[in-house]
């Protein structure tokens, strides 16, 4: 199966007109959510990510004040996720400053973005993309402001974020599906 949801929506139709099956252990767009196909998902949709996120950060943290920037390059993802993050942060009492967006293709400027993301002052800042341009942008951002809280989407949430991001991304909060150190026999059958 797919990786990422926009190529998950492209090939969906295409695997419905065949009778195939697409098994997909990271594509959470809600566009795929409810629909008798052939699709099938082994974790939750953007609607229980985002919102987990969101109730995490307003309600335990007590963050009041977000940005937000997703990369369009996985829209049906990125789009979708920030939507349901900013619904839920605004019902918990929080507000969304910004909403930016890029697209990890083409050219971007990390360090125009992270300026963009800091200019309205807020608490956190939310990365609603993969974990290279997370990482890139998490060191822009600290070296602008070094006590904003950063968080990224499960899209970021890979080994790679810690080996390109260093320092940057410490003590950033990132959502996991799953427990990847769980050793216990329950876990590994």
């Amino acid at each position: 199966g797919p990786m990422t949801s926009t190529v998950a929506l492209g090939l969906v139709p295409l695997a419905n007109a065949e009778g195939l099956v697409l098994i997909a252990g990271t594509v959470s767009t809600t566009k795929l959510s409810g629909k008798d196909d052939h699709f099938f998902r082994v974790i939750g949709d953007t609607a229980l990510a985002a919102s987990t996120n969101a109730r995490f950060h307003a309600g335990r943290l007590g963050y009041r004040r977000a940005t937000l920037i997703r990369d369009d390059a996985n829209r049906d993802y990125s789009e979708v996720w920030a939507s349901d993050y900013q619904r839920a942060f605004t019902a918990m009492g929080g507000k969304v400053l910004a909403t930016l967006s890029f697209n990890s293709q083409h050219d971007k400027n990390y360090a125009e973005l992270a300026d963009a993301l800091l200019a309205p002052g807020p608490e956190i800042v939310v990365l609603v993309c993969g974990s290279v341009d997370a990482a890139l942008l998490a060191q822009h951002l600290r070296m602008r402001d070094a006590k904003v809280r950063i968080a990224g989407a499960g899209w970021a949430s890979t080994e790679r974020i810690i080996e390109l991001g260093g320092r940057a991304v410490e003590g950033m909060l990132l959502e996991q599906f799953f427990n990847r150190d769980d050793e216990s026999p329950r876990y590994r059958s």
